[in-house]
């Protein structure tokens, strides 16, 4: 048994951990309380999302789920919830004029044809994707992708300096090093080493920083007084192209 706290809600919650799975179940009901059935590969700070993100979907089932009489039946019957902590960029379609975050913000992507090789930049707060005419539109929308993560990793490496130098004198464990890359997980610990999917470089700053140390400490909140309004910006928006 665990146990959930913030300033809002307060509740217990127990874990089954499943393979071959990319989803997370959250099931209230009478007898079994809050049930959370997880992929074998989530970290804390995978379930700490997801709970943060779910809290107030959470308190209102177990609302209604109180034993009395009246809602008897209601209590019985398990109220489910399924989602993905990192939604799947497979078969995107590109289109110029879509916007995508980076730190919070959304920027905007051209996409431009031309004779020469491709190209990919970003200038003036804007992506520009040059792509040779003869490309298909599944090529096109193949390396546009791969163009796009290369850059969220590239500048992922150029931003890990200042966030260590922000989490670690307040961390009790020191980050060495933050890997980005394509993940399971959204962020995992090891030996002070952190592995984050690229895919959390969409959140701000703030958000990243309080992602990563509830990873590596045991009291995270504690860290910052904004905490839980940190984490907000991921109950409000999805980590996907």
């Amino acid at each position: 048994m665990y146990h959930f706290k913030t300033k809002k809600h307060s509740f217990n919650y127990t874990i089954h951990q499943v393979q071959n799975t990319t989803n997370v179940q959250i099931s209230v009901c009478k007898d079994e309380g809050v049930l959370l059935t997880v992929p074998k590969s989530f970290t804390k700070s995978n379930l700490q999302f997801v709970l943060a993100r779910k809290a107030d979907w959470i308190a209102e089932q177990l609302g209604n789920v109180q034993p009395s009489e009246e809602n008897h039946t209601q209590d019985e019957e398990k109220i489910t919830e399924a989602e993905n902590v990192v939604q799947s960029d497979e078969k995107k379609s590109f289109q110029s004029g879509e916007r995508f975050f980076y730190l919070g913000r959304q920027y905007r992507l051209n996409i431009e044809t031309t004779e020469d090789t491709p190209s990919f930049a970003f200038k003036y707060s804007k992506f520009t994707a040059q792509i040779p005419t003869s490309w298909d539109e599944a090529k096109t929308n193949e390396e546009i992708f791969t163009m796009l993560k290369e850059w969220y990793i590239a500048k992922g490496h150029d931003k890990t300096k200042d966030i260590l130098k922000s989490l670690n004198p307040l961390l009790t464990n020191d980050v060495a090093s933050i890997t980005w890359e394509e993940s399971p997980n959204l962020v995992s610990y090891n030996n002070g080493d952190v592995k984050a999917d690229w895919h959390l470089l969409m959140a701000p700053m703030a958000t990243i920083e309080a992602v990563i140390a509830k990873e590596v400490e045991q009291n995270p909140s504690s860290l910052f007084e904004d905490y839980n309004e940190r984490l907000e910006w991921l109950k409000d928006h999805t980590l996907s192209l």
